[in-house]
């Protein structure tokens, strides 16, 4: 009989073995490197999500700003009715309102006949320095920036539609509604709440019942005008946004306002982070048949069709652009005759961006700004306007 030799019992293992040093040290060396690799991950997605939002921020500044002075830009030249003389190509005699002398752009209402014409003759001027009327408006400007200023009727009648109703002592610019002959067209702007009794040879469409409300077919047995509220504005860049300490440059606004006092108001913010601004204009100098503006002259047609004259413009910018400046300022002639412009805006980042220098020279226009060699991110934004109601009253079928 075989015989089996038994193997003793021995005491299991313990399943709680103890971790040497070695292998702790190599447990946080590795934890510690996932950690750094997680905060390294998340420090990148925080800097590339603020970087977005600094981006974002600048470039929604920029058309911002750039869309506003679009938008009252086109305006610019709007009389309702009224057509300056020197301006109506139906006219048959030598126009005797041409604008003399370039208006100065924050002298408070009320103003003179001459002031009056050469404003409506010249409702926008750029300037790189403000005059002295500006100075106090103006105290805290960016350097190296333009000055825009921009004048004209409200498009819309007080208290029709969306526009507001007529208040006492704002100021408002009264239209020629009918006239006879001998009697010369006319503007006249008012402080009154009741509409003047001007009269004017420009005809216009206005109600026969009432004084404001639908216009329909002119009726010269009443000697009642329309009146527009007068938008007067100036726009500059200022060196703060909320405190002079912030150093973050703004585009700012001026209106004329007031009641018994119609001056330009204290500006108000418009756009943050706009640093730079330049303005030029494209001037009509010429005619439809080549020659040079004369307004010395009744209007000189080619043919008996009247459809190309001689010495008026065509409504089309004439060579090169032109930036107002003290070195060389504008001249009469030429803003009389702006018929575009051309605006750019330089963004700057509201926030610096860490390891960034900005080293670039940007173009504006005929001018140049930079470098800055700070940490700041920049980009221009530019945009042709026409002065539509300056270019259509000139352009012929």
């Amino acid at each position: 009989m075989a015989m089996f030799q038994l193997t003793p019992l021995r005491a299991p293992k313990s399943s709680y073995l103890g971790v040497t040093l070695i292998e702790f040290m190599i447990g946080i060396a590795i934890g510690l490197i996932v950690t750094l690799a997680l905060m390294a991950v998340f420090l990148n997605v925080s800097r590339s999500s603020a970087e977005l939002i600094r981006v974002n921020q600048q470039v929604e500044n920029g058309r911002a700003a750039l869309q506003i002075l679009e938008q009252e830009v086109v305006h610019v030249g709007y009389w309702g009715s009224f057509v300056p003389d020197y301006d109506n190509l139906t006219l048959g005699s030598i126009p005797g309102d041409t604008p003399t002398a370039l208006p100065d752009i924050c002298t408070p209402f009320p103003w003179t006949a001459a002031q009056m014409r050469n404003i409506a003759g010249i409702p926008a001027q750029s300037l790189d320095a403000p005059p002295a009327s500006c100075t106090t408006l103006m105290a805290n400007r960016q350097a190296n920036t333009d000055i825009l200023s921009l004048v004209h009727a409200e498009t819309c009648l007080p208290g029709v539609g969306n526009c507001a109703a007529e208040v006492t002592n704002a100021l408002y610019v009264e239209m020629p509604m009918c006239g006879s002959a001998g009697i010369s067209n006319s503007l006249a702007m008012s402080t009154m709440t009741l509409p003047l009794t001007l009269t004017g040879t420009t005809p216009d469409w206005r109600s026969s019942t009432t004084a404001d409300g639908l216009e329909t077919r002119v009726d010269c047995s009443r000697a009642v005008n329309k009146k527009r509220k007068l938008v007067a504005a100036v726009y500059f860049v200022r060196s703060f946004a909320n405190g002079s300490g912030d150093g973050l440059p703004t585009l700012m606004r001026s209106r004329m306002e007031g009641t018994s006092t119609i001056a330009f108001q204290p500006p108000e913010a418009l756009v943050e982070g706009i640093e730079g601004f330049r303005v030029e204009w494209g001037i009509d100098s010429l005619s439809e048949a080549g020659s040079a503006v004369d307004y010395g002259t009744a209007v000189d047609w080619t043919d008996a069709t009247r459809t190309v004259n001689r010495n008026r413009g065509d409504g089309v910018a004439d060579g090169d652009f032109v930036r107002c400046t003290t070195a060389v300022p504008c001249t009469v002639a030429q803003m009389t005759n702006a018929v575009a412009a051309r605006i750019w805006v330089l963004a700057r980042a509201p926030e610096p961006t860490p390891g960034y220098t900005d080293a670039k020279t940007y173009s504006l226009g005929s001018s140049t700004m930079g470098p800055f060699n700070d940490a700041f991110k920049r980009h221009v934004y530019s945009s042709v306007v026409t002065l539509r109601n300056v270019s259509d009253r000139r352009q012929t079928p």
